[in-house]
């Protein structure tokens, strides 16, 4: 199923994103991808020369690394049981 960057756009996207249309997939500003760049942070990319560019893969994998199970969303671990009792 290929990716699109607005839910009303159908055309597949390109193997690699430049800079403004990452932000867009991942719902952050330009500003903020640069910014996470000079940090040493944020999803993993490419440089060419002064280019820089995101593979789909890369953005999918740092979304996913960064997805938060709640209880009704995922299974409750043993632990959180406990927890939950206790409290």
């Amino acid at each position: 199923m290929p990716h699109s960057i607005g839910m009303s756009e159908s055309r597949p996207l390109p193997a690699d994103l430049r800079e403004p249309a990452a932000a867009r997939y991942l719902g952050y500003s330009p500003y903020t991808l640069r910014l996470w760049r000079m940090q040493g942070r944020g999803p993993a990319y490419i440089r060419a020369g002064r280019s820089i560019t995101y593979t789909i893969a890369d953005l999918d994998a740092y979304r996913a690394k960064h997805r938060v199970e709640t209880r009704e969303s995922g299974p409750v671990h043993d632990d959180a049981r406990h927890i939950r009792a206790g409290a």
